[in-house]
């Protein structure tokens, strides 16, 4: 460390060292010197100069001004004689200061001469990166002033005391010009423009500031305007003779024309604390007060940028760095031969929870933003109103951002990234498999992208369960994070989600949070409205799950209103105003809007809009009326008042608005390009609303500001004109999708967004259009069965991509536009919405809804083989719900229908007899036969049939373990008539069993083991299962037919293999049973 040096201010100053290399103050954190050292050059040195600034006022105030200052006793501040030249500052240079000093005077020797070889005083004499830390000022001798009124401070009256300080202030203002110029003389211009201020004070001035020299920071700005106005200011003789940025302009001159009559000041310093506050307000946050550019005010747009929560902010960044510290501790411990993730080890949960409009968002946005610039991955969902159907495919769309990440990386090109990117790819392929990769694609298109083809898979089996999903989820989200990444995960208005969405997240969660090396770095962060949400709401339930789990560190963040602080912050951000000059306004503004954040963004706008808050070109800042700001009206809601700002649009301008707003939250450019020939003057509107702070642009997409707008707007028009809206919109973009898009957009494959879902489908966007209409507002019928078709095509689309919420939503509206004798007219799209809206219903749990839409199938006239398939959703809904009397009626009902006679008393007589027939029947077929027989598997009625026929046995040992195994037997002979499906594989196994066990023949049940196998190689592609029958299957051959011809060391492994390939497909259920054997 370099020896502490101490000099005057005044030569540090001449000598150019604020020219030279960064200073920092001791207290300053890394992250503000790294912000600091990442500026241009110039604003390095005016970040140098605030800071001595800084520390030079500190002194200053010290010294002559605070009651208990010695030298303060016996010092009157109107009779002075002091300079920087008085004031000795201690540094720790990067370099030889005390070289640089005689360098320099050297050169003005020689430079006085011909001027060959001089260099200038504010040219760099050492490389930009050399740092100099400002260790702090001292003071003077107290035997350098005197005492001329020979007065104590105490003793000075209230009248002089007042005096004083203002002398004050203008002596250190003209203290801190002469810093800041780098000792530039101006003295006839303070004579000029201070116009009767106190000779002696500038006498001061001048000596101060013709003490050091005339260097200054740089050029005039060729960019700064010369501002015309009628009555030249101190503030505009400053910004015009130098390159300062505003707010050191506006300092200096509020400083040094405090007190002076007829003094032209903005805003005069009252107190020498507020020039130390400006001061520190600009070493704090440099972005806003010193990196201006002079020549230019853009308009603000109040809620566009984060202001205030600085405490909710920090503990947020807390919960950060300690994730980062553990895992670095624990990547420390592991390379030492340790191990472990330390005793703070886990996944971090935050909650936030406020009213509506109280920033939860902004907070949430704000802190994602920085954690995305330092390298994490963010992804979010955000739910909507009215909208719950939604809620899977909008996490679908969250897990798919999480691999899109991944993907780009791996287009990116860069070696680093590429190598990440192929560990990420063979980790999902490790844990999820190649087999289970067809079924998630759907739900995860861009795994398409990582791994390239993937077929597309039809097969029912491979239907996301919830169970599956879970697994799926997790494992993308582990494989991500086991490279030494970190993920935020951010979902908001978590109130309007649906049960089981949120019952997944809980899972996923909880996984994480026990999942080893990854549980360390994920942060979830969810955020939700209060008031909408009792101890009854499905989220309270799941929050309290996660509360308890012992892997997760739960958080709770509670916003209220905001603060006046919060609200002079924000003033301060966007005004780029010191505190002093804002803190009235913030006073109105606070006692109009209790600090409710949303009311407080709209009320700065309405400010805006109706010009009392109007840019200033003689002051170089914005200006208000204090008494019309107060004036203004504001209603007792924050929704009415976001609406009565809205009435001075055009009555265009206000359609479009309304237009957007049935599109809910967000939407995207591309819909509006389509949109143009529905309405004209869409983007005149919408730049005008951008302006106005009511939508935001980001890229493409478009957004409300806040939803609290979007429902004004929307619910501002009466319930007749939405359903109007609502319907002309369908029909325009139904019409629009059944041409070619690429006419429209003049792009073949565009995506259109409706909330936080990206449809590359018109008719599905026209769907949500046409069912918030609803069918009253319909009167053609012809019309409404087009409706329907299109909800037919929409729901058919979410079931593909496994959104079987979604898929019922628009299955459910396409039944409703049916209308009256419906089956009688259009039979066909009749029974696939109703079959397609069971198969649905069943997937996310809504039994009663199966049991409703199965009855109505199965009151019409048609064949009851048809039927059979609405009969199995039935007949394992019943069993879901634990209803076993009027499962095991059902069940026996429909075997009696198909003429499968099954006496419910079988004997055990009866069970040999069936089991000799059975033998009798497969005895002439070999394994080539039944690979044969898998060939003629092709789904239909009988592969219902028989379906019905093995779901019901493999659960009638609850009733009858012989009828179980009457009706294993009669299964096994039909599939052998009508072919072999995968889930036969089962029926076999479990026939070989029963042949080991009841007749003790081995080979026979070795044989029908081979039956087995040979089914599930020639479906699946080798012995793996991907259905609930094969599972069972490959359980039963290894743990109760193999043990008996292999060692059970060779066998433990393969039930463990069994176990993690079924917890694969969700089933979990299976996955504790293969373990347990």
């Amino acid at each position: 460390m370099a020896p502490i040096q101490t000099i005057s201010v005044a030569e540090f100053i001449r000598t150019g060292w604020l020219s030279n290399g960064t200073h920092f103050l001791p207290y300053e954190d890394e992250s503000e010197r790294r912000a600091f050292s990442n500026t241009t050059r110039q604003q390095q040195i005016v970040g140098n100069a605030v800071r001595v600034a800084l520390l030079f006022t500190r002194t200053f105030v010290h010294s002559f001004y605070e009651p208990e200052s010695a030298i303060a006793n016996c010092y009157d501040m109107r009779h002075n004689n002091i300079s920087l030249a008085d004031f000795l500052i201690e540094f720790e240079p990067g370099g030889d200061l005390t070289n640089d000093l005689e360098e320099n005077e050297n050169e003005e020797e020689v430079g006085s001469g011909s001027g060959r070889g001089s260099r200038s005083r504010g040219e760099e004499r050492c490389s930009p990166d050399k740092t100099i830390l400002l260790l702090g000022i001292q003071d003077f001798s107290p035997n350098k002033v005197t005492n001329a009124d020979g007065e104590q401070w105490e003793q000075l009256s209230e009248s002089a005391h007042s005096q004083s300080k203002s002398s004050a202030i203008r002596i250190l203002g003209g203290l801190l010009y002469s810093i800041f110029s780098q000792g530039e003389a101006i003295s006839s211009l303070l004579t000029e423009a201070s116009g009767g201020a106190d000779a002696d004070d500038l006498s001061s001035l001048g000596r101060s500031i013709a003490s050091v020299g005339n260097c200054k920071f740089g050029q005039r700005s060729p960019t700064r305007s010369r501002v015309r106005v009628t009555e030249v200011t101190l503030f505009l003789q400053i910004l015009e003779q130098n390159s300062f940025p505003l707010s050191i302009c506006r300092l200096l001159s509020d400083t040094i024309d405090t007190g002076v009559p007829d003094g032209k000041a903005a805003k005069p310093f009252e107190s020498l604390s507020e020039i130390m506050e400006d001061l520190e307000e600009m070493i704090s946050r440099p972005q806003v007060f010193l990196h201006d550019a002079p020549s230019s005010s853009p308009s603000p747009a109040f809620g566009h940028i984060f202001c205030g929560r600085k405490e909710e902010i920090a503990t947020l960044m807390g919960i950060v760095n300690k994730m980062e510290e553990s895992a670095t501790t624990a990547a420390s411990n592991a390379n030492n031969g340790g191990g472990g993730s330390g005793s703070d080890s886990g996944s971090e949960t935050v909650f936030i929870s406020g009213m509506a409009g109280t920033g939860k968002s902004s907070l949430v946005q704000s802190v994602s933003h920085v954690l995305s610039n330092l390298g994490w991955i963010v992804v979010k969902a955000r739910f909507k109103r009215g909208r719950s159907y939604d809620s899977l495919g909008i996490i679908s769309a969250m897990i798919d951002d999480v691999v899109s990440h991944v993907v780009e990386m791996k287009e990116r090109g860069e070696p680093g990234d590429v190598a990440y990117s192929e560990r990420v790819t063979e980790s999902i392929l490790n844990t999820i498999g190649a087999d289970g990769l067809p079924g998630l694609a759907p739900f995860v298109p861009s795994l398409r992208k990582l791994f390239g083809d993937i077929e597309h898979c039809d097969d029912d089996t491979q239907m996301h369960t919830k169970w599956r999903l879970i697994y799926s989820i997790t494992n993308i989200i582990e494989s991500v994070l086991d490279t030494d990444r970190f993920i935020m995960i951010c979902c908001d208005d978590l109130q309007w989600a649906e049960q089981p969405s949120l019952q997944l997240i809980t899972e996923v969660l909880i996984n994480l949070g026990t999942s080893g090396n990854a549980s360390g770095r994920c942060l979830f962060v969810g955020a939700y409205r209060s008031d909408e949400v009792d101890d009854d709401h499905p989220l309270a339930i799941q929050k309290s799950m996660i509360i308890l789990s012992q892997g997760l560190n739960t958080t709770e963040i509670c916003l209220s209103s905001l603060s006046k602080t919060d609200i002079v912050d924000m003033l301060m951000t966007e005004l780029k105003l010191p505190r002093r000059m804002v803190d009235e306004l913030a006073d109105i503004v606070r006692k109009k809007t209790s600090g409710h954040a949303l009311y407080v963004v709209e009320l700065l706008n309405s400010l805006l809009n109706e010009s009392i808050l109007t840019y200033s070109t003689q002051k170089c800042q914005y200006d208000w009326d204090l008494n019309r700001a107060d004036f203004i009206r504001t209603g007792d809601k924050v929704a009415e008042f976001i609406y009565s700002n809205l009435s001075s649009l055009t009555q265009e301008s206000q359609f479009v608005l309304q237009m957007l707003s049935c599109f809910g939250v967000q939407t995207n450019v591309s819909l509006l390009e389509v949109l143009e020939n529905f309405q004209t003057g869409i983007m005149p509107s919408l730049r005008e609303f951008i302006r106005r702070g009511i939508i935001d642009q980001a890229g493409p997409i478009l957004m409300f500001t806040h939803d609290l707008i979007q429902q004004a707007v929307y619910e501002g028009m009466d319930l007749d004109a939405r359903q109007s809206l609502h319907l002309r919109l369908g029909i325009y973009l139904g019409d629009m999708g059944m041409k070619d898009i690429s006419t429209v957009t003049g792009r073949s494959k565009q995506a259109f967004f409706a909330g936080n879902l990206a449809i590359v489908d018109l008719v599905t966007l026209a769907c949500d259009q046409i069912n918030r209409a609803g069918v009253d507002a319909v009167d053609d019928q012809s019309q409404k069965l087009i409706f329907s078709k299109w909800n037919l095509s929409s729901g058919k689309k979410m079931a593909n991509e496994s959104n079987f919420p979604a898929a019922l939503y628009y299955f459910e509206n396409g039944i409703s536009f049916l209308g009256e004798n419906s089956w009688q007219k259009d039979h066909k799209l009749c029974s696939s919405l109703y079959h397609d809206a069971v198969s649905a219903a069943f997937r996310v749990g809504q039994f009663d809804t199966v049991s409703e839409l199965a009855t109505e199938i199965l009151e019409q006239e048609q064949p009851y083989e048809d039927t059979i398939e609405i009969q199995g959703f039935v007949l394992r809904s019943l069993l879901s719900e634990y209803k076993f009397e009027e499962w095991w009626s059902k069940g026996l009902h429909i075997l009696g229908r198909l003429k499968i006679g099954i006496d419910t008393s079988a004997t055990d007589e009866m069970v040999r007899c069936r089991m000799a027939h059975t033998d009798f029947a497969a005895s002439r077929y070999t394994v080539d036969d039944i690979v044969s027989l898998c060939n003629k598997a092709n789904g239909g009625a009988s592969y219902n049939v028989l379906k019905i026929m093995i779901i019901f046995g493999f659960d009638s040992p609850i009733y009858s373990p012989n009828m179980s195994a009457v009706l294993n037997c009669v299964s096994i002979i039909y599939s052998l008539g009508h072919g072999v499906p995968l889930m036969s594989s089962a029926s076999f196994a479990t026939y070989g069993l029963w042949k080991i066990k009841e007749n003790s023949d081995y080979d026979a049940g070795k044989r029908w083991a081979d039956f087995s196998r040979a089914v599930i190689k020639h479906h699946v592609g080798t012995e793996k299962g991907i259905s609930y029958e094969s599972f069972l299957a490959l359980i039963t051959l290894n743990a109760h037919i193999d043990i008996w011809f292999s060692p059970w060391r060779e066998i433990v492994p393969k039930l463990m293999d069994i176990s993690n390939e079924a917890l694969k497909f969700g089933e979990i259920d299976v996955a504790i049973w293969s373990r347990s054997e």
